[in-house]
Parts: structure tokens; sequence; C-alpha cells
């Protein structure tokens, strides 16, 4: 069974190192929040899109992730109504990175997934804050269904 081992962290903006990498656009919205079902749309020179469902829990939980047609996900989107949300995702190392836009602008949230429960987060970079992992109000689904939290 897929199974999702995550921490999450806030962001200490000014400790990122400059220049950050080039990041994709996503919108994601959320269909269900329990379980979680998530669209993603990944826009770029060829977009692409998934669609997601997600069990019970914050720092481990089923994950099911399937690629689904663009224009399936439009309308799926258009489905959430106003349970979205928008950011720009980079990788830094072994790090994602997510900067969100929108109405949660100035939001940063950093995400490092653990392939099994022994396995230990790497030494924290500077520009690592608090850890958020278990605040369920830093779920991406919760950030969609309510507003700005920073």
């Amino acid at each position: 069974m897929p199974k999702e081992i995550e921490h999450k962290f806030l962001v200490n903006v000014s400790k990122l190192p400059r220049p950050l990498p080039r990041g994709v656009k996503m919108v994601q919205g959320y269909l269900s929040s329990n379980p979680t079902v998530r669209v993603r749309l990944i826009s770029g020179k060829k977009s692409v899109a998934y669609l997601t469902i997600k069990g019970a829990g914050l720092r481990e939980r089923d994950e099911f992730e399937y690629e689904i047609p663009v224009a399936h996900a439009r309308t799926l989107l258009k489905m959430c109504g106003a349970r979205t949300l928008s950011k720009v995702r980079r990788r830094l190392g072994g790090w994602e990175l997510d900067q969100f836009t929108r109405r949660h602008k100035g939001m940063w949230l950093a995400e490092f997934e653990l392939s099994s429960r022994r396995s230990k987060l790497p030494k924290l970079p500077e520009w690592v804050g608090v850890e958020v992992t278990g605040d369920g109000r830093y779920s991406n689904s919760a950030l969609a269904s309510q507003p700005d939290k920073r």
C-alpha cells in the first residue's frame, strides 16, 4: 500500500539561498477532506494533472495518485469552488519548497518526505523554521478551505 511519510515546516524566507531554483506553478483543488481527494494541475510547457486520494493522518498516511487528462482536471477544479490554492513548488535537495500565491501570498512551507518510518530527517538547513507537521491548520486541504493562516 502506498504511504506518504512527511514532515512539514514553516520557512525563514530571509535565510533561503539565492538564487532559488526555478519552480513549477500549480493549482490544487479539494473535492473532499475526509478522505482528502485532491486535483492538482501543474502548468508549464506541457501541463500535467493528477487526482490524489489521501487517508487520515498528518505525518503518515495512505496516498494514491493518478495522472488524469488536463481537461478533466480543469473541470474538477471548477467543482472544487473556493476550496483551491495556488503555489510555486521548488526542489532544494530532498526538500519541496512551496511558495503560496493568491490569498496565501507570502506563506512558504517546506516538506521533506521520508522513505520509511525508520528514516530520519537530514540536518535541517538554516532556512527551515518551526515544524508544523502535526498542526492541521497547515495541511493544504485546510489552507484551501480557510482564509490566510499567516
